[in-house]
């Protein structure tokens, strides 16, 4: 039955994630899509805390938690109630509840109510462009991104993610100039499925007019991909350790009758504190090198991107 759940648990860099997922369904599938995508990887690496994502067809929750573990601010949007359901309590599964907002909403073009094709193959199928005659349909509450980043006082979007079905197409194409300076970085999974003549250009172009180097990749199965796009004037800076106080360490203090005995207790602390601190900075080292890879590759993807004789 639909309404039946189960947990699985899941492992990312030493974090156990828990989902309520519906068995027998495309739930822990899309889970795992989310942890093992490179290019939803790639767009988490770029955030830290404090930083503003805004994900777009967030399902049970999976890339709307990893956001938020990282000490992220979240608008995650998703219009099918069941899907909403768990996304929500997913969200207090993972402790996560007070760093998300979460909306019953879609996005779209324009605002208002929309009909929505509910997909009887896929829980991530339900599409505002596309779908079978004989798949259910509801009216689902819709949204302009433009509008929810005003609302919400969103000054810059460090990640927008985009996986709705079709409809990223109308989404980027309705952006007002000045939401476009808003947004740092986008990851989205395209699909050319609806009736209208989509390709992959109609996504790309618009993101390499306003600023972005952008890789893509299209996926094994026909008519999806990926897209990954960064703002060229992003920076990334490898933040500083402050310096532990051990100059007193070999001072002539360490000689005195009460200092000494304290110095020789202390050692072994310090010293563990000293490693902690030196893993933190490997660690922030490996995160700067991973983004240095990124956008090493965004800057190749964007060249063949903007070759005037490439391949159509």
């Amino acid at each position: 039955m639909v309404n039946e759940r189960e947990q699985i648990e899941a492992a990312l860099a030493g974090q156990h994630l828990h989902f309520w997922v519906r068995p027998h369904t495309a739930d822990a599938l899309v889970v795992q899509e989310v942890i093992q995508n490179p290019f939803y990887q790639a767009a988490l690496s770029t955030i830290g805390k404090d930083a503003v994502v805004i994900d777009i067809g967030a399902h049970i929750g999976a890339f709307t938690i990893l956001a938020a573990l990282k000490g992220s601010r979240v608008l995650a949007l998703e219009p099918v109630p069941a899907n909403y359901d768990l996304l929500v309590d997913n969200l207090r599964l993972n402790c996560v509840q007070d760093r998300v907002e979460a909306l019953n909403v879609a996005a779209w073009l324009s605002s208002g109510l929309r009909s929505m094709k509910v997909s009887d193959e896929s829980t991530a199928g339900s599409s505002l462009c596309y779908g079978r005659d004989t798949e259910t349909e509801i009216s689902v509450q819709c949204v302009v991104l433009d509008d929810l980043i005003a609302d919400r006082d969103v000054t810059t979007c460090d990640v927008l993610k985009l996986d709705c079905e079709g409809a990223e197409f109308e989404i980027l194409e309705a952006l007002r100039p000045e939401t476009w300076r808003q947004l740092r970085a986008i990851v989205l999974e395209y699909h050319l499925f609806s009736a209208a003549e989509r390709s992959t250009a109609q996504i790309v172009t618009p993101l390499l007019q306003n600023g972005f180097f952008v890789d893509e990749e299209a996926a094994e199965t026909p008519g999806l991909g990926y897209v990954l796009a960064i703002q060229d004037n992003r920076t990334v800076r490898l933040p500083l350790l402050e310096p532990l106080g051990l100059e007193l360490a070999d001072s002539n203090l360490t000689r005195l009758p009460i200092v000494g005995p304290i110095w020789r207790v202390m050692r072994k602390p310090i010293h563990q504190l000293v490693v902690f601190y030196v893993n933190q900075l490997v660690a922030r080292y490996n995160e700067h090198q991973q983004q240095a890879q990124i956008c090493t590759r965004l800057i190749a993807q964007t060249q063949h991107w903007q070759d005037p004789d490439r391949p159509e």
